[in-house]
C-alpha cells in the first residue's frame, strides 16, 4: 500500500461502529475488525513501514512516560508489526533496563525477561523472538513499583503493545490469544503506563470492548499521538 492509498483507507474508514453487541456477534465483530486491520497492515509497503516505524519511534522516545521510565517491557516485532528494535538498541544504550515477553506455559501465560541486547533472543513461540535463558526470574512489577516509589516519585515503567487494531479510547485488538490482557490484569501497577504501537490505517472510530479487555493510555501511530479518551 502506497502513502496515497493509505490517505484513502484513512478516510473511508471514520466510521462508527453500532456498539450493541450479543457476545457472540462481539466476538464476531472482533473477528472480522482483526482481520480487516492485519490485511491493510499487511498491505503497507516495506519502504512505507520503515519510514512509519522511524517516526513512530521518534514519537516514542519524546514522550513524558518513556523520558520518565526506567523500564521499558516492549514485544519484539514479528513480521509485519511495527519495528520495536531501534526502541531496544536505543534504551540499553541511554541506560534504561529493557523487558521483553516470553510465553512460559501452553495456558497462555506470558512473562517478561530482562535482556542486554538483541543477541539474549532466539525463535520462541509461533516464531517470535523471545529471550533464551529461563534461569532468571521474570521481572515482578510490584516489586518494580516498591522500588521506584521509594526511589522517586516521578518515575515510572512503561509497556509498549503489539496490535491488529486500536481506537481513540484506549481499546485495542491484539491476535486473539488475551496475552497482554491476561497479564495486565494480573499485574496491575499505578507506576505502569501502557502505550500500543501500529500504523495509522489500523485507527478505527471505535472498537466493541468486552469487561476484561484492557485500556491502553496511549495509541502511538506515525501521524499522531492519542491520549485515551474515557467515555461519558
Amino acid at each position: 500500500m502506497t502513502r496515497m492509498e493509505v490517505e484513502q483507507h484513512r478516510a473511508e474508514k471514520e466510521m462508527p461502529f453500532a456498539m450493541v453487541f450479543s457476545k457472540e456477534e462481539l466476538q464476531e465483530q472482533k473477528r472480522k475488525l482483526r482481520k480487516q486491520g492485519l490485511s491493510v497492515r499487511n498491505s503497507l509497503s516495506m519502504e512505507y513501514r520503515t519510514e512509519a516505524d522511524e517516526q513512530i519511534l521518534n514519537r516514542l522516545l519524546n514522550m513524558r512516560a518513556y523520558q520518565r521510565a526506567e523500564l521499558i517491557l516492549t514485544y519484539v516485532n514479528y513480521q509485519s508489526e511495527v519495528d520495536t528494535k531501534g526502541l531496544i538498541r536505543h534504551s540499553l544504550a541511554v541506560g534504561k533496563r529493557v523487558a521483553v515477553p516470553k510465553v512460559t506455559d501452553r495456558q497462555g501465560q506470558m512473562e517478561f525477561y530482562e535482556i542486554g541486547g538483541l543477541s539474549d533472543l532466539v525463535k520462541g513461540y509461533q516464531g517470535i523472538e523471545e529471550p533464551a535463558a529461563m534461569d532468571k526470574q521474570p521481572v515482578c512489577l510490584w516489586e518494580e513499583e516498591k522500588r521506584l516509589v521509594e526511589k522517586e516519585k516521578d518515575r515510572n515503567m512503561l509497556m509498549i503493545l503489539p496490535g491488529a487494531v486500536f481506537d481513540m479510547h484506549g481499546n485495542r485488538i491484539g491476535y486473539g490469544g488475551g496475552f497482554y490482557d491476561r497479564y495486565l490484569q494480573q499485574n496491575a501497577c499505578e507506576k505502569l503506563r501502557t502505550a500500543a504501537v501500529g500504523y495509522d490505517v489500523q485507527i478505527v472510530k471505535e472498537i466493541p470492548a468486552e469487561m476484561h479487555d484492557y485500556q491502553v493510555e496511549q495509541v502511538v501511530t506515525e501521524r499522531r499521538e492519542m491520549e485515551r479518551i474515557l467515555k461519558n
